[in-house]
C-alpha cells in the first residue's frame, strides 16, 4: 500500500471519529426500523460503492454518520441464527418422531408380553387343574374300593359252625376301613371334592349315568332306584358322573325283564371279569412297586459303597500326603 492510499485512508478514518463524537446516538431499533422502510435521508443517507466496500471489509459502519453499528453483519448473523435455530427444530422433531416410534414398539412390546403371559398362566392353570382332576379320580377310585372292603367286612355273617375268631377280626376290620374311609372324605372335602344325593330323585343325564333298568310301578317314571357307584363335584363343576339304577315302566323295560335271568347271569360275569382285572391289576401296581423299592435300594447300596470307596481313597491320599 502507498502512502497515499495511507494518507487517504487515515483522512477518512479522522473524519469517521469527528462524525462519531458529534453525531447524536441513535437506537438500534431505529436503525433496523430504517433500514427496512428504506429511508433515503436516514441510516442509509450517502450510502455509496465505495461505503458498501468499505462495510464489506469492515473499515468504515453502514452509512455516513451512522452509529459504529454494523447492520450488515447483524443481518448475516440474525440470517445464521435462523438456519441454526430451522436446523435445532427440525432435529428435535426427528427425535421426537423418533422417540414416539420407540415409545410405541415398547408399548406394543409391553402389551405382546402381557398378553403372553397371560395366556402362559392360562395354560399353566389348566394343565394344574387337569393334573388335579385326575389325581382327585385316582382318589375317588381308591375311595370305591375302601368302600367295597368296608361294606363286605360290615356284611360278613358267620355261620352256626363259624369261627368267633374270624368274625372280630372282620368286625375290627370294618371298624378300621370305615374310620380310613371318613378320614379319605374329610380329605377330599378339604380339596373341594364332595358327594350329590342322586337315589329317590329324577334322572338327570348331566349329572347321572343310567348303568341299569327296572321297571317298579309303585315308582315315579325315571325315579333314581339306587346308586351303584357314587358321583362327585369339584367345586362347582362335575368331577365324576353317579352311576344309578333308573325306574323305567315302560315296554322296553318290559321286554328287558324278560330276559332278566340271562341279564343277571351276564352281569356276574361281568362284575367276576371286572373284580379279576381290579385284581390283577392291584397285583401289578404291587409288584412294580416292590421292584421300585428293591431298585431304590439297590441303588442306595450302590452309591453307599461307592461313597465308603471314595472316602477310602482320599483317606489313603491324605496319608500318602503326610
Amino acid at each position: 500500500m502507498d502512502s497515499a492510499t495511507k494518507d487517504l485512508l487515515t483522512a477518512r478514518f479522522r473524519a469517521y471519529l469527528d462524525a462519531a463524537d458529534e453525531a447524536p446516538e441513535v437506537p438500534l431499533a431505529d436503525e433496523l426500523s430504517a433500514a427496512a422502510a428504506g429511508d433515503a435521508t436516514g441510516v442509509i443517507s450517502g450510502f455509496t460503492a465505495g461505503d458498501a466496500a468499505g462495510v464489506l471489509i469492515g473499515e468504515r459502519p453502514f452509512g455516513a454518520g451512522a452509529p459504529a453499528t454494523d447492520l450488515f453483519r447483524l443481518f448475516a448473523e440474525v440470517a445464521a441464527l435462523k438456519n441454526e435455530v430451522k436446523l435445532e427444530a427440525r432435529q428435535v422433531k426427528l427425535a421426537l418422531d423418533d422417540f414416539r416410534a420407540l415409545f410405541d414398539a415398547l408399548d406394543t412390546a409391553q402389551a405382546q408380553a402381557s398378553a403372553d403371559a397371560e395366556r402362559r398362566a392360562e395354560q399353566e392353570h389348566a394343565s394344574a387343574a387337569q393334573a388335579r382332576k385326575a389325581h382327585l379320580l385316582e382318589l375317588l377310585e381308591l375311595r370305591d374300593r375302601l368302600q367295597d372292603g368296608h361294606e363286605r367286612a360290615a356284611g360278613y355273617r358267620g355261620g352256626w359252625f363259624g369261627s368267633g375268631d374270624a368274625a372280630d377280626y372282620l368286625a375290627d376290620l370294618a371298624e378300621h376301613l370305615g374310620a380310613t374311609l371318613r378320614r379319605l372324605d374329610e380329605v377330599l372335602a378339604r380339596h373341594g371334592v364332595r358327594p350329590f344325593l342322586s337315589v329317590q330323585r329324577t334322572f338327570d343325564a348331566q349329572t347321572m349315568h343310567a348303568a341299569e333298568l327296572a321297571a317298579d310301578p309303585m315308582r315315579p317314571e325315571g325315579q333314581v332306584l339306587a346308586e351303584l357307584r357314587k358321583g362327585f363335584f369339584y367345586e362347582d363343576e362335575l368331577l365324576r358322573p353317579a352311576e344309578v339304577l333308573v325306574n323305567q315302566v315302560s315296554q322296553a323295560a318290559e321286554e328287558r325283564l324278560a330276559g332278566a335271568g340271562e341279564s343277571r347271569a351276564e352281569r356276574r360275569r361281568r362284575e367276576r371279569a371286572e373284580q379279576a382285572e381290579r385284581k390283577a391289576y392291584e397285583r401289578q401296581v404291587e409288584a412294580e412297586h416292590k421292584a421300585r423299592e428293591q431298585q431304590e435300594k439297590a441303588e442306595r447300596r450302590e452309591q453307599a459303597l461307592a461313597e465308603k470307596a471314595a472316602r477310602k481313597v482320599h483317606q489313603r491320599t491324605g496319608r500318602r500326603r503326610y
